[in-house]
């Protein structure tokens, strides 16, 4: 399965930050990761994040990783 693609950065104020993606075939959430270090907030069920709570005047490096869709407990 492949990554988000497009990943663009939206609406932007000095606490806050939107972060929106091309949907993933197959995907069933979204793990968000700042810095490295994956986001309270995740998974996600959308190709859409905002972070809130960021420092003005501070840089931030965001990833984002789709996780598969899985079936579990499938009876017959």
């Amino acid at each position: 399965m492949q990554p988000p693609s497009d990943v663009t950065v939206g609406t932007t104020t000095s606490s806050s930050v939107t972060l929106s993606w091309t949907a993933v075939s197959r995907a069933s959430d979204y793990n968000i990761y700042r810095n490295g270090v994956l986001v309270p907030a995740s998974p996600i069920g959308s190709p859409q994040f905002t972070d809130t709570g960021l420092q003005a005047e501070t840089t931030y490096t965001y990833q984002v990783r789709n996780t598969p869709f899985v079936v579990s407990g499938c009876n017959s």
